[in-house]
């Protein structure tokens, strides 16, 4: 992979299309990262995911260092992060490769009381 090649990150949530968890559940997101100029998936030499919970301060978690990020195969994690209180979330990886910088669009899912539905 030459240094000057980007990168794509793809987040997806699982359930899909699902924006609205329960307080005490837990948001898993998939990231695959792909070798734009080769189309095939790659590990970056970084991989952060930071949460930033509406009314607190954020929290990065670091692939390699604790058990939120974990790797499934080649270019192909998941994140299971816990909704600790009923407030919006945003949610963004960045991924580092040959030195370069990139990171996905921010993903904003809201955590919710029980009789909220």
């Amino acid at each position: 992979m030459a240094a000057e090649t980007p990168l794509i990150l793809v987040v997806e949530i699982e359930p899909a299309n699902t924006v609205y968890f329960a307080v005490g559940a837990s948001v898993r997101l998939h990231l695959n990262i792909v070798d734009a100029d080769q189309g095939l998936q790659t590990n970056p030499d970084v991989l952060t995911l930071t949460v930033s919970p509406q009314f607190g301060s954020p929290t990065t978690y670091t692939y390699g260092v604790g058990t939120e990020i974990v790797l499934n195969s080649l270019g192909n994690f998941q994140a299971d992060i816990p909704v600790a209180l009923a407030v919006k979330y945003r949610l963004q990886f960045q991924a580092s490769l040959n030195s370069i910088n990139c990171g996905t669009n921010t993903t904003e899912v809201y955590g919710v009381n029980s009789g909220w539905w």
